[in-house]
């Protein structure tokens, strides 16, 4: 089902929709915040030392995990461009919908090789210059700007700049029934509409292994277009571009009609968890030979047809709770360790501002600010939502 209806663009998009509409109920959406600094620093972190903690793990276990690429955390580095254009495009009281314009027409006009960035080689850095490199963006050779990039912070900025408003009058408009019976039927037919369009769009875009538009040039499918030169090329960008967001809009629909809102938000604790530790490590686990030697280990002897679905059932499960658990250590890891030392570097250089007037002041402002929303370590409950 995932394979033929959730193709990488409608659940990329969706990732990017639901991060900016989050990003907009917080005070310091169009401003730097201390937010934006952990950001960065995560974004570094999943390269130096996770890579390389990667790369030691492969030694011990090449047969489970490899050190690919640790190109995966390049939407964070997007998250944080995105926020310095929306922060300078405000200062100079740039028009929203000319700024989308021109990273649209940017897109379209992509350099053919789809990279922006040094040619250098990150798998590993040869030196340390490299090393240096790869820190703002790599996958087998540095990688700082791509098409996808630049399309996502397109993206981004318009759903911070118009989401609000059309998720409002969206609201108003759909309403939700009291009814559960009609909740679940709304639900239902949403998430059927997701499934049909993702099953069209495939069958339209990917006849072929796929014509590539999007995600030149990360996926090298057997046709692609590493320009937008002619009506085709186009024409499919462009539907690489709208049927997955009329795919989240449908998935957001189908979720917002769903009934239990006290189910919905326990459900999105687990997840949120689950997926970040998916996240972390699934771009640098060998997950067919993981999940054999995984059911072999559970049921070593010859099972029986039922026995044997069990067994890869319980392997599954084995996984997602690995997944779970990496998250939740990851999420304590930044609410009790990286935004705490933040908040505290932060305290520091605004209590030298004399000294340190240029680096100061931001950082003042970052500190009020995430004392403002609770963004402190007493503050576990919000913590846990950021």
């Amino acid at each position: 089902l995932s394979q033929a209806t959730v193709v990488n663009e409608s659940c990329l998009f969706g990732f990017v929709c639901g991060g900016a509409l989050m990003s907009t109920t917080q005070a310091d959406c169009h401003t730097w915040s201390i937010r934006d600094v952990a950001t960065l620093l995560i974004f570094v972190f999943m390269y130096f030392p996770w890579y390389f903690v990667l790369r030691a793990l492969e030694v011990m276990m090449p047969d489970v995990v490899h050190s690919a690429d640790t190109y995966h955390r390049w939407y964070l580095l997007m998250v944080v461009q995105a926020k310095a254009l929306l922060v300078l495009t405000r200062r100079y009281r740039l028009p929203p919908a000319l700024v989308i314009l021109a990273l649209f027409v940017f897109a379209v006009f992509f350099p053919a090789s789809g990279v922006i960035a040094p040619d250098v080689w990150c798998n590993p850095p040869p030196d340390a210059l490299a090393f240096v490199v790869c820190l703002a963006g790599a996958q087998d050779k540095a990688r700082w700007i791509t098409r996808k990039i630049v399309l996502c912070i397109a993206l981004y900025y318009a759903v911070v700049e118009y989401g609000p408003r059309l998720a409002a009058a969206g609201g108003r408009m759909l309403g939700q029934p009291k009814s559960a019976i009609r909740q679940i039927l709304y639900s239902t037919t949403a998430f059927a509409g997701y499934v049909l369009v993702g099953d069209f769009f495939v069958h339209i875009s990917y006849p072929l292994e796929g014509y590539e538009i999007v995600e030149w040039p990360d996926s090298l499918h057997f046709v692609a277009f590493p320009r937008i030169d002619s009506a085709l090329a186009f024409g499919l960008l462009l539907m690489q571009i709208f049927v997955p967001l009329l795919q989240v809009a449908l998935l957001f629909a189908a979720i917002y009609y769903a009934p239990g809102a006290s189910w919905k938000r326990i459900c999105a604790s687990w997840i949120s968890a689950t997926l970040l530790g998916t996240y972390l490590i699934s771009c640098n686990t060998k997950l067919k030979q993981w999940l054999a030697d995984l059911t072999i280990w559970i049921c070593p002897c010859r099972c029986s047809a039922i026995a044997g679905l069990g067994q890869i059932l319980a392997a599954l499960l084995f996984c997602v709770a690995f997944a779970l658990t990496l998250g939740l250590l990851f999420q304590a890891f930044l609410l009790r360790l990286v935004v705490p030392a933040m908040l505290g570097l932060g305290a520091a250089a605004s209590s030298r501002a004399r000294l340190f007037a240029p680096l100061g002041t931001p950082f003042r402002r970052m500190v009020d600010g995430a004392e403002a929303e609770g963004l402190t370590t007493s503050s576990s409950t919000s913590g846990s939502e950021e």
